[in-house]
């Protein structure tokens, strides 16, 4: 759609961490896409945000900037709150595997036959293409050029308050307290490791 735009700049310079970034979006598309069947969407949001904690621990790996001692206290606690996040009800620690299930899948389940040409199917890719992806990415890219870095992590982290609010609004999600105790830890870990 914006190809008059992109295509003039599309140098190597540019290509190869372009693709470097789009094949990482796309593993964790497809990470959180398989997620969502085993765990509710609030549960896979926050679960989510702990990439913002992440963050400079991936930096020292490649830039080799090591990362503040408030960032490994960040990363300490946003790991109990996966703990947290984690637990069943009645307590019981459960983490899905389904990544470990991707290569078996692409063997084992059939390809989607023309049932997917509903009208309510074709509404709904096209939504999730314009609407959350497309304009979201647009939208995200030109605020981040806008607004420092430490700032634009806090505001993306919203995202998961928001989506687990939609999630027990629209969804039906129940939130238990560890959940919530679990969602507080990993949003205080955000907050120290961007701050």
């Amino acid at each position: 759609l914006f190809h008059k735009h992109i295509v003039p700049y599309l140098t190597p310079k540019i290509i190869v961490p372009a693709l470097v970034v789009g094949l990482t979006y796309w593993g964790t598309m497809v990470t959180q896409t398989i997620g969502l069947q085993t765990i509710e969407p609030g549960r896979s949001a926050f679960l989510t945000a702990a990439y913002c904690v992440l963050t400079p621990f991936a930096t020292w790996i490649i830039s080799k900037n090591r990362p503040k001692a408030i960032n490994l206290v960040a990363g300490v606690i946003c790991l109990i709150g996966v703990g947290f996040v984690s637990l069943k009800p009645g307590g019981s620690l459960s983490l899905s595997a389904g990544v470990l299930f991707i290569i078996g899948a692409l063997f084992t389940e059939p390809m989607p036959n023309a049932s997917w040409l509903a009208p309510s199917v074709v509404a709904s890719v096209l939504y999730l293409f314009l609407g959350a992806t497309m304009s979201a990415q647009i939208m995200q890219n030109i605020g981040l050029a806008h607004v420092p870095a430490s700032q634009a992590s806090i505001i993306m982290c919203t995202e998961s308050l928001f989506a687990v609010t939609f999630s027990a609004l629209f969804w039906g999600e129940t939130i238990m307290w560890t959940s919530l105790v679990g969602f507080a830890l990993i949003f205080v870990a955000v907050l120290m490791s961007v701050i």
